[in-house]
């Protein structure tokens, strides 16, 4: 079994450009077709045509996966919070809680609730809402700065919920 030299190369000069052309190891005699800048005995050829269908394929689809989230709406926000939606997101997220009040951010950005020793936190998290639990001891002893209240949530996927109330904490549930 004879194995061709894969050091041998051969220089080439093809349109004032002088290029060195290895000859290397194969396992199969074919040439492969000529791709991108590749420098031939005619010139320097350019990007064959299958590179611009790949190409544009691949931006036709893009495009459909862009218009498909636009037309089903994908990004869409679900608006401000109220009692009755923040009474229904608890529903579901904290089924048979027993709501004694509810507190809905000023601008409907986030709310807090208080349900016997916990407080329920909704916090916005992108174009919905996390809703979370927490002692009422830590709620009532958040910081409370400029019409904003801070609720450390020490949760990764909501760290901190700020909830605009125009006071804190509550004079009457205060215990």
């Amino acid at each position: 079994m004879c194995l061709p030299d894969i050091v041998a190369t051969d220089s080439t000069t093809v349109a004032g450009v002088t290029a060195i052309v290895a000859r290397g190891f194969s396992l199969t005699r074919a040439r492969l077709p000529l791709t991108f800048g590749a420098i031939t005995d005619r010139g320097v050829s350019g990007v064959d045509k299958s590179y611009f269908i790949q190409l544009a394929a691949s931006m036709a689809a893009v495009a459909a996966l862009v218009g498909l989230a636009a037309w089903v709406g994908i990004s869409r926000p679900g608006g401000p919070l109220d009692v009755e939606r923040v009474r229904a997101i608890l529903a579901v997220e904290f089924p048979g809680r027993a709501l004694d009040a509810i507190w809905v951010a000023t601008d409907g950005s986030g709310a807090l609730a208080r349900s016997g020793g916990m407080a329920l936190v909704l916090c916005p998290i992108g174009d919905g809402f996390a809703a979370r639990q927490i002692p009422w001891a830590q709620a009532v002893s958040s910081s409370f700065r400029n019409g904003q209240l801070r609720i450390d949530l020490a949760d990764i996927a909501a760290p901190v919920a700020t909830i605009a109330l125009p006071s804190w904490p509550p004079t009457d549930l205060a215990a």
